[in-house]
């Protein structure tokens, strides 16, 4: 596997700060009061350490005239790692027809806005990492409304220029090395290539592409390169891509002559190259693709070709395509990719509803053993090829035959039968209605001029069944695509711990007794997952989406929560209807709640976690209850059930003191758990973890707790970050109750009393006001990385990205392992 290790390096700002501003002049002193005014001008200033800050305003400049020697702004200083050189837009500061050009090394560009670039021959790019520029970190930034004019890319790694059209070898090494690009969006992109990626160890991650059209979403040269975790939706093939007019029409032609492609790698260029001329070969090899995300991108998945006759041993090989996930993708016609190289492997993808638009007899992802020869190249052989552990879940027409994802093309009769495997694939259709087995599954074909075909049928998994996926049975196919508990995805895999040793959220690989089908691992310790993606109104539950039946029911029908928008998709939204006057002399505000009954396996929890992301709302009320199980034994009439049950809130993880309530000063979010004696309550700091967030109505957060009563541990994360950490003092955490029902309420305090509405004085306060989504709990600890994927993971909808400042460097090493 590729392995990339980030170190975060504080560093001393000895540098100057330089500003540029639309309304300032490059004969001023670069001072805030005294900006630049272009970035021609500002670049060659800076030295290590140095920060350009580009106040806000519109920079136009006519950089697209005549003048074939005008180029990019350029920043050709370098820092070190301990002094990079920072160049920092700001909100409104919008460069409207010019990228930059980064020839140094140890460069930061964060927060940058380029827009309505049209790219052209003196522009080949938005942003051109010099071959020079290692430790180049690119972050936050937003290309949008780029046209091509010729050959244009957002982000490219340039190359070294050719001199002529021979024997040009462009070596992995000549690029540059230890990038990262992070969290940029390439939005409304016209005919551009975003990400061209060329050197070593550089890494894409985190990065999205929107409503773009004949985009290629990334290129890959050089070697150990890795992109990771990108989320790209409706990047579509649409008619001439050369002139705006056309552009913006989006007319689908029933042929173009165009193929956007999710991934593209060629060993021979010749017009492509970047800022060169001349025929060029790139080696390339041992790259990675994985946890990447696809929906509704009418594209070609892939398209590789292979090396040069000319220049033999510098070829394109050992591509690893690994826990992607493909939703409603496919070209309008033609093949849907050509894999002209060795080594290619697609490992533990899921496919959904993918190729629907083909016609019947199918069109591939084709393994190709190119013989086609021209004066620059040779197209390739798609040799020891692996498919392995992939779910294709509705692909193809509605039919339970005539369909493939990948084939095996034999293109003469000359060089005889080449490898490929392919294993362990689960294969079913889908008519909208029902499931059925796809016969012809994933077929590989074998012909040539004298052999007639021949369609061969490999062992893959057929059955014709549910695959149970929390999208299926909730959300019409737009949330998740998690198997639930019983999937015939789970264990049915084979052993890929040679390509492939986690899936598309970081779990490890395999989490139970064998490895899965498909991108996600399912975890048997997650027994709760309320994502709150279905229709929860009508159904009168949230469901919960692992399987094991852990909804949470609505016990007070004529008040219930309405859906919102949240961190994935749906959340649930509690507000203020009422006033709560059940529990006199005391009024509290009245929202909504709901309680899980089953407590199967999770009414007693000796290692455990538990994640939600929550909204506050803006309010004054002393609690607003996440979730409860519990009360305060000297309160709850049975001692015992309610020792060691918990409630996670925002209020005041107040003292005991005989009956009184005190110290009530610690006001906000909170961990309780509930002991058995009013010396050991809430009076020992240890029972008590302490969050820090406002209720400010408008900022989602992520909390989890995570306790080990094996260690005696419990820690509070934050946003992904460990925030407090305690003894946890007991011997497991209990869901209680009522002495009649014990139950687990969502979105208001249990109060010792039962789920149903009306038969008693409780649940009687702390109702939430605020938006709820993603509750999870699981019956193991998650490991601190576990708990980050629980918030930068891969939701299907994209998931908040880490907040980079420009304070932050990392640089990256690589460790080399098994590809």
């Amino acid at each position: 596997m590729l392995m990339f290790v980030f170190t975060i390096s504080s560093f001393r700002m000895s540098g100057a700060t330089y500003y540029v501003s639309p309304t300032g002049s490059d004969t001023n002193s670069g001072a805030t009061n005294s900006p630049w005014a272009t970035l021609w001008h500002a670049l060659p200033q800076l030295t290590a350490g140095d920060t350009l800050i580009q106040q806000p305003g519109i920079y136009v400049t006519n950089f697209y005239g005549n003048n074939d020697n005008v180029h990019e702004p350029d920043l050709t200083g370098s820092g070190t790692p301990s002094q990079p050189i920072t160049i920092q837009g700001t909100p409104g500061a919008i460069n409207c027809d010019m990228g930059i050009t980064i020839s140094g090394s140890n460069a930061i560009i964060v927060g940058m806005t380029f827009s309505n670039i049209w790219q052209g021959a003196d522009a080949p790019a938005t942003i051109i990492i010099g071959p020079k520029a290692n430790h180049t970190f690119i972050h936050d930034c937003v290309i949008e409304n780029q046209v091509i004019n010729d050959s244009s890319y957002g982000i490219v790694w340039d190359i070294p220029h050719v001199t002529d059209d021979t024997n040009n070898i462009v070596y992995a090494g000549d690029c540059a090395s230890s990038c990262m690009v992070s969290n940029v969006l390439f939005n409304r992109t016209r005919g551009v290539i975003c990400i061209r990626v060329g050197g070593t160890n550089n890494l894409i991650v985190n990065n999205r592409i929107l409503d773009s059209t004949n985009d290629d979403c990334f290129h890959f040269f050089g070697a150990w390169n890795t992109i990771r975790g990108n989320y790209c939706k409706n990047v579509n093939e649409v008619a001439d891509y050369t002139y705006w007019t056309n552009i913006v029409s989006g007319v689908i032609l029933t042929n173009s002559g165009q193929h956007p492609d999710m991934f593209q790698c060629f060993g021979q260029s010749a017009s492509w190259a970047p800022v060169s001329s001349g025929n060029v070969w790139y080696e390339t090899h041992d790259n990675v693709a994985e946890n990447n995300q696809f929906w509704d991108c009418l594209m070609d998945f892939a398209q590789m070709v292979n090396g040069s006759l000319l220049v033999p041993g510098y070829t394109v090989r050992n591509f690893t395509e690994r826990n992607n996930l493909f939703v409603r993708c496919g070209p309008p016609f033609g093949s849907m990719g050509s894999v002209g190289i060795p080594g290619f492997k697609a490992v533990n993808n899921t496919y959904v509803l993918c190729g629907t638009n083909q016609s019947v007899s199918g069109e591939t992802i084709n393994f190709q053993n190119h013989t086609t020869n021209d004066d620059y190249g040779y197209w390739g052989t798609a040799s020891n090829g692996v498919v392995a552990n992939c779910a294709f879940i509705g692909c193809g027409p509605n039919t339970n035959s005539g369909f493939v994802m990948f084939a095996c093309t034999h293109g003469d009769s000359t060089n005889g039968w080449w490898g490929l495997t392919m294993i362990s694939n689960y294969c079913v259709s889908w008519d909208g209605t029902n499931w059925s087995p796809k016969t012809t599954s994933i077929i590989e074909y074998v012909g040539d001029a004298t052999d007639s075909d021949q369609w061969i049928l490999p062992a893959d998994i057929n059955p014709g069944t549910d695959p149970k996926l929390v999208a299926f049975s909730y959300a019409a196919f737009a949330g998740d695509f998690r198997p639930l508990y019983g999937s015939p995805l789970i264990d049915a895999g084979t052993n890929a711990s040679a390509y492939n040793t986690s899936d598309l959220e970081g779990t490890a690989r395999p989490l139970g007794t064998g490895y899965d089908i498909g991108c996600f691992e399912f975890d048997p310790n997650l027994q709760v997952h309320l994502d709150f993606d279905e229709n929860f109104v009508s159904a009168g539950k949230i469901a919960d989406t692992t399987g094991y039946g852990h909804d949470a029911w609505n016990f007070n029908s004529t008040n219930w929560i309405t859906a919102t928008l949240g961190p994935d998709g749906n959340a649930g939204l509690w507000t203020v209807v009422g006033v709560m006057t059940n529990d006199p002399p005391q009024v509290y505000n009245l929202s909504q709640y709901a309680g899980i009954t089953n407590l199967s396996n999770i009414q007693f929890i000796t290692n455990g976690t538990i994640s939600a992301w929550v909204l506050w709302a803006t309010n004054t009320e002393r609690y607003d209850t996440i979730l409860d199980c519990g009360y305060p034994p000297m309160y709850a009439g049975n001692s015992s059930a309610a020792t060691n049950s918990w409630e996670l809130q925002y209020g005041e993880p107040y003292a005991m003191t005989g009956s009184l309530e005190t110290n009530e000063t610690s006001f906000g979010p909170c961990f309780i758990v509930y002991g058995n004696t009013v010396t050991n309550n809430l009076t020992n700091p240890s029972l008590c973890l302490h969050f820090n967030q406002p209720r400010d109505g408008s900022n989602w957060w992520h909390l989890a707790v995570v306790w080990n009563a094996a260690s005696n541990t419990i820690v509070a994360y934050q946003n992904g970050q460990p925030i407090s950490t305690n003894a946890l003092g007991s011997p497991w955490l209990r869901v209680s109750g009522s002495p009649v029902t014990p139950w687990l309420s969502v979105g208001a305090d249990q109060h010792n009393g039962t789920p149903q509405w009306g038969d008693d004085r409780y649940p009687n306060a702390g109702f939430l006001k605020g938006a709820l989504d993603d509750i999870r709990i699981y019956n193991r600890a998650l490991s601190s990385v576990e708990v980050g994927n629980t918030y930068f993971g891969s939701k299907s909808s994209g998931r908040p990205q880490p907040p980079y400042t420009t304070t932050w460097w990392l640089p990256v090493t690589f460790t080399p392992g098994a590809n």
